[in-house]
């Protein structure tokens, strides 16, 4: 079996109606693998954004770390915030795992971390 890749970039597939099509995100998520996606209503509007994480670490040390990608919150496909812009100190960090989680009535991100200690962000509106 010959396995063809005809494309690296990350993006999402917009659901068309009957059909869905590959949109690449823009040139600022593309720097760094995404590795975690956390969807949720963030700013109480009503409506879901998607908060990504991401970089990696094992490569080969000629090529260096993907560790530039600060994390991104999308509201929608013309708003995307960089997560340094939000407050979250994602570079130079490789996300694993991002989850919500409340406590009081108040929500919070969990950021896990290959080889670093989690993070915890509390979510304002």
């Amino acid at each position: 079996t010959l396995l063809e890749v005809n494309t690296l970039q990350s993006g999402y597939a917009r659901n068309d109606g009957s059909t869905f099509t590959f949109v690449p995100f823009n040139n600022a998520l593309q720097v760094s693998p995404i590795m975690s996606i956390l969807v949720d209503d963030f700013d109480g509007d009503g409506k879901k954004e998607a908060l990504l994480g991401g970089n990696y670490f094992g490569v080969k040390p000629y090529h260096g770390r993907l560790d530039s990608f600060p994390g991104a919150l999308i509201r929608n496909e013309d708003d995307i915030v960089l997560g340094n812009q939000l407050g979250l100190d994602f570079t130079k960090k490789s996300v694993r795992h991002l989850q919500i989680f409340t406590v009081q009535n108040q929500k919070y991100v969990l950021a896990v971390f290959n080889d670093d200690a989690a993070q915890v962000y509390k979510i304002n509106k």
